[in-house]
């Protein structure tokens, strides 16, 4: 309704010269009633005049659609549904049920990084394509692989697009388990042997998914920078120790840690 921006433009000047007069001259009742309830009910007739502009003038669009009532709603930046242009270039969700002319302006629905291609409506569809995903500019991955897309810089160029790679902590946590379970028998951190005799030494040994980087301590070691998957020898053991691995997955990214315990072999003596 009111499609037409001469008749968009006159039943808005008519609102808003309704609303004005209104809150200019109230009704005797209302100002007999006190201050309170004059205040209440110019705040009623401004929202009332807000909602009929909206409706038929599509100038807010901040209920609903165009003309269509309810049915036209929706949320103006969902990448899947098309858009149509109003007047002041206002993008409405063009869906089921919104009555649009042919040849209003509209535009596709967007890709990976959030580009539209314009086309006009024919028959209640938008006719323009979506823009293909490989016209979009990438980041530099991060330590996990995951990267940003980004429409194209000044001159269609991806030099200029300055793109930041996704932060780290959005990658997933390292998966360290010292403990075997059904599902997974064979632990990633473990010691072997773990029972060892006096001032014996045993290996350390870890295979850890999720990670870029690990540590590892106890027993007097402090090994730092050690690769995810990977085996280190421990100091002489003179008491029962704890080793601690400690792994993460990129600069800044989830860490995750585990302890395994090497015990010394009991020494019995006859009495």
């Amino acid at each position: 309704m009111f499609n037409n921006h001469t008749m968009r433009f006159f039943s808005q000047a008519v609102l808003v010269l309704v609303l004005i007069s209104l809150i200019i001259l109230p009704t005797y009742e209302v100002v007999q009633a006190g201050p309170i309830v004059a205040v209440i009910a110019v705040v009623v007739i401004g929202a009332g005049a807000v909602v009929a502009t909206d409706y038929f003038t599509c100038t807010i669009n901040i209920l609903w659609g165009c003309g269509g009532g309810k049915k036209g709603g929706g949320d103006t930046t969902d990448p899947s549904v098309p858009l149509v242009e109003y007047k002041k270039d206002k993008l409405t969700p063009l869906k089921e049920g919104k009555v649009v002319e042919d040849g209003t302006t509209c535009y596709s629905t967007a890709n990976i990084c959030g580009m539209r291609n314009e086309g006009t409506v024919q028959g209640g569809v938008c006719t323009a394509a979506a823009p293909l995903d490989s016209s979009c500019c990438q980041s530099e991955p991060n330590a996990c692989g995951l990267v940003n897309y980004a429409p194209p810089g000044i001159g269609g160029s991806c030099a200029d697009a300055q793109i930041d790679s996704p932060p780290n902590s959005l990658c997933e946590a390292p998966l360290i388990s010292d403990t075997p379970t059904p599902l997974s028998p064979n632990p990633s951190f473990y010691a072997d042997p773990s029972l060892v005799r006096l001032n014996s030494i045993t290996t350390l040994h870890w295979d850890v998914l999720n990670a870029t980087a690990c540590s590892l301590s106890g027993g007097g070691l402090n090994l730092l920078g050690l690769t995810p998957k990977n085996q280190a020898n421990s100091n002489p053991i003179t008491q029962a120790t704890d080793f601690t691995l400690t792994c993460q997955n990129g600069e800044g990214g989830p860490t995750a840690s585990a302890t395994v315990r090497v015990t010394i072999i009991p020494i019995y003596q006859e009495i």
